[in-house]
């Protein structure tokens, strides 16, 4: 969708109508299986016992489909402004709804409710910025159309999605619950530092370079200028985390250091052993 020229602009709504059909029926479908599976996938992550939470958190993911195609659909107009706006509505989340609840005594479900609150802010904010209403389209030229341009894209965020998590899982299956806990806070921690730099180019990066694809030389351009820019400033990120990698743990990770002081060092390294 980013990189493809349509002859007329009713081509390209049809196709952004059923770019969002694939996005719902694939959604529903992953919807349904963890509705279905929800035990042995809890017990798989290291959850077993909160399998309502995962089938309440389950119910987001359609949200999470249509939010998907408006974003698309502005980054493709270059509407980063709309973006930023609607990315700002989603981090005020957790201080709108996740903290309060949680001082509330709401426990783990602080944290669910927070994030389906920060899919449903998206929606009529999406539908604002990007004045119109997209309706599902179900004609089968268009959604093997849409098919065709984007499964390779599926496919390698299903093994980005891999790479991230295996880690976790590898953890569920070997060491204890603290030590999961550290992995998981470890990784989302370090992802999302990255991933608050990282983005700001990708987002750009990718549109631009779609729209220049039959511009060998201008490619070239926007594609080492961007890189020469990221990693101006995430090899310095990553070289300063780890020269001072103490300071990191102690800022993110103060409360699960503090638990493991409490435990003492012969406890901890059992933990750790498993």
């Amino acid at each position: 969708m980013l990189g493809r020229d349509f002859e007329t602009t009713e081509e390209y709504n049809r196709h952004l109508r059923g770019s969002l059909s694939v996005s719902l029926l694939f959604s529903i479908i992953l919807t349904i299986l963890i509705l279905v599976f929800n035990a042995p996938l809890s017990n798989f992550v290291g959850n077993a016992g909160y399998e309502s939470i995962l089938i309440v958190s389950a119910l987001q993911i359609p949200f999470t489909a249509i939010n998907s195609v408006y974003l698309a659909f502005l980054k493709r107009e270059f509407k980063f402004k709309a973006v930023f706006l609607v990315r700002v509505a989603y981090c005020s989340m957790p201080f709108l709804v996740t903290i309060p609840l949680a001082l509330l005594g709401a426990g783990p479900w602080s944290l669910v409710i927070g994030t389906i609150f920060s899919q449903l802010i998206q929606v009529p904010i999406l539908f604002i910025f990007a004045k119109k209403i997209l309706r599902p389209i179900f004609e089968k030229r268009i959604l093997s159309d849409v098919f065709k341009g984007s499964y390779i894209m599926v496919l390698e965020s299903l093994v980005i999605w891999f790479c991230t998590w295996i880690s976790t899982f590898l953890a569920t299956q070997f060491f204890s619950s603290e030590i999961v806990g550290i992995v998981k806070v470890s990784n989302s921690t370090v992802n999302s530092i990255f991933s608050l730099f990282s983005t700001g180019f990708t987002s750009i990066l990718f549109v631009s370079l779609s729209r220049l694809k039959n511009d060998d030389l201008g490619y070239k351009d926007v594609f080492y200028s961007i890189q020469s820019a990221a990693f101006s400033i995430l090899i310095p990120l990553g070289i300063g985390a780890y020269f001072f990698s103490d300071v990191v743990v102690l800022i993110f990770f103060f409360y699960i250091c503090s638990d493991f002081v409490r435990m003492g060092l012969a406890e901890a390294e059992k933990a750790i052993k498993g």
